[in-house]
């Protein structure tokens, strides 16, 4: 988890991931069954690939919809932001649908630009 974060705020962090799943159970969810994406379809085989089913997930507005390309990230793979940070998917597919599914009920989003940055080859990303 991310160290800079102040205790205070992790803890409204738990707080609301928390209260999240209590509501979805409350809802009759509370998993992180019901990510999208294409049924059917794997890991991204290239760099082109995985960048297209990224932006698709932005068109799709994934972070207030849940509706997300669960096969982009691996099972143990790491969310940080400046807030937070956690390991795992299903943990990440949960929040969002708890966010789409009762936090965040009205809201339009358009993604206005994207851009892919060299990577490090060492670390099997392109440069």
């Amino acid at each position: 988890d991310n160290d800079a974060a102040s205790p205070f705020s992790k803890g409204v962090w738990f707080a609301a991931e928390a209260f999240g799943r209590l509501a979805a159970l409350g809802k009759g969810g509370g998993g992180a069954g019901g990510a999208q994406g294409e049924a059917g379809v794997g890991a991204p085989k290239t760099l082109d690939e995985a960048i297209a089913r990224l932006q698709a997930d932005y068109e799709r507005s994934y972070f207030i919809t849940g509706d997300m390309d669960v096969a982009l990230y691996a099972e143990d793979c790491e969310f940080a932001d400046p807030f937070n940070s956690f390991r795992g998917r299903d943990r990440f597919v949960s929040n969002l649908k708890n966010l789409a599914g009762g936090f965040i009920t009205d809201a339009r989003l358009r993604t206005l630009q994207t851009s892919v940055e060299a990577g490090d080859p060492a670390r099997g990303v392109a440069p």
